[in-house]
């Protein structure tokens, strides 16, 4: 049977995928819309009676920009729908499920749904009101009230031309800022409860094999001491079963760890140590004698022998041996001092 915790990775990537596409369609519509800003004011000056062409063009483009947001939408929405199935089978039942909508009101999933309800309010709101300048335009024959000619424009006299062209561009740069800075903060607080989340989710895991890693390392401890450097294989079977539920379990944790799904700095602060120094007491050896060709082969418990070569330095600059009062900035670094 396959790990449920296996199949995160690929759906987490996914998810930072079309989020990044989110991005990057609200910010090419951003720019598109300041320069036909400026366009207009540019076709406005040379040939008015043409000028309902840019408007126009704006009320197209900003349909289509919401229809292609909707279409990301919808794989947003089938990313968080798989990860809920997920999560609803590796998280315990009484850990509050993010997904699931255990999460008080205000929270992640109330977040998800507020990015897609703004996008829509500026990019479609945008294409309504560009179409009713288009039709205003080609009614007027290009012309704005007020405006007082392209001989003019210099001179000290104002038009409704000259205003529609600076407070547009301001209003478009403006409310595309705030949009952004608005995404930009709600992104980050869901980063963080969902970081929180899966710390939770994790640290259910680790405890449940404590044992197990109290037994794991009292035998090679007592091997090391009967045998010298050389702790003897194969296991016997009750450590080798709790080995091997130890090995999964922190080959999870390489995976979170890998991914980001978790606070680095959590992980080195509760997890590092302890994994680290049982690594090198035996636990090591035992992995890799299973990685061996003849054995499970160099794919298995990949994610754990990576994540040891991410935080093998951490004991090093743990405080309690570095005589700091705190752990260093980047404790996966090996300090100099």
């Amino acid at each position: 049977m396959v790990d449920p915790g296996k199949l995160y990775g690929p759906y987490i990537t996914h998810y930072r995928y079309v989020l990044r596409w989110r991005w990057l369609i609200i910010a090419g519509w951003a720019v598109a819309m300041v320069a036909l800003t400026r366009a207009f004011g540019w076709l406005y000056e040379k040939a008015p009676e043409s000028d309902w062409l840019v408007p126009a063009v704006a009320c197209v483009f900003s349909f289509v920009i919401w229809i292609a947001e909707l279409r990301n939408r919808q794989a947003i929405h089938r990313c968080r729908a798989a990860l809920k199935t997920i999560e609803d089978k590796i998280i315990p039942s009484d850990i509050p499920k993010l997904l699931s909508g255990d999460i008080p009101a205000g929270g992640c999933k109330d977040r998800v749904k507020s990015h897609g309800f703004w996008i829509t309010v500026l990019v479609l709101g945008s294409s309504i009101l560009c179409g009713v300048g288009t039709a205003y335009l080609a009614y007027q024959g290009g012309k704005l009230q007020g405006y007082i000619g392209p001989g003019d424009l210099n001179t000290e006299r104002t038009s409704m031309a000259n205003y529609v062209i600076a407070v547009s561009t301001v209003a478009y740069v403006a409310l595309t800022c705030v949009v952004v800075v608005f995404m930009y903060r709600q992104t980050q607080a869901q980063r963080e409860t969902i970081k929180l989340q899966a710390f939770q989710m994790l640290a259910t895991r680790m405890e449940a094999v404590r044992q197990d890693r109290k037994t794991v390392r009292s035998y090679f401890h007592q091997a090391k001491a009967d045998q010298g450097s050389n702790v003897s294989q194969p296991l016997p079977p009750d450590v080798e079963a709790a080995a091997d539920r130890v090995c999964r379990e922190f080959d999870y944790l390489g995976l979170m760890d890998r991914e980001s799904m978790v606070d680095h700095r959590l992980v080195d602060l509760f997890y590092s140590v302890p994994f680290v120094q049982l690594y090198e007491v035996g636990l090591g050896d035992y992995v890799q004698k299973l990685r061996m060709r003849e054995e499970r082969g160099p794919t298995h418990f990949w994610e754990l022998v990576e994540f040891y070569g991410r935080v093998k330095n951490v004991p090093k600059n743990h405080p309690g041996l570095s005589g700091q009062t705190d752990w260093p900035p980047k404790p996966r670094v090996l300090s100099s001092t």
